[in-house]
């Protein structure tokens, strides 16, 4: 009985854990030193970006998935920051491309 409510219980959560999907990253830099590491939380695609150079970077954050429009989002990454950068969709998710594009703050 105990292994039976186990097996149902795990049924219904499978469908919840088993939503994953790839986000490709490229970075371009001009002129600053921006790293960035990408993640997600059930449609919700993350990119934390990090200033490891000694100035503040300005950057434009790209996210595509399929036919949506991809969002761009401008902000400022100062000198040993760490930035978080999310965005939703509204639609079943297989793969974000993302792009950041970075250069010196003037």
């Amino acid at each position: 009985m105990k292994r039976k409510f186990h097996a149902i219980l795990a049924a219904l959560f499978l469908p919840a854990t088993a939503f994953a999907f790839t986000i490709d990253l490229n970075v371009e830099n001009e002129g600053v030193d921006v790293k960035g590491t990408t993640g997600y939380i059930s449609n919700v695609a993350t990119i934390t970006l990090i200033n490891e150079g000694d100035q503040a970077a300005r950057c434009e954050v790209y996210f595509e998935n399929g036919p949506e429009r991809p969002p761009r989002k401008r902000l400022t990454v100062e000198a040993g920051e760490k930035l978080t950068v999310t965005q939703a969709f509204e639609r079943e998710i297989n793969r974000v491309r993302s792009r950041v594009a970075c250069t010196p703050e003037q």
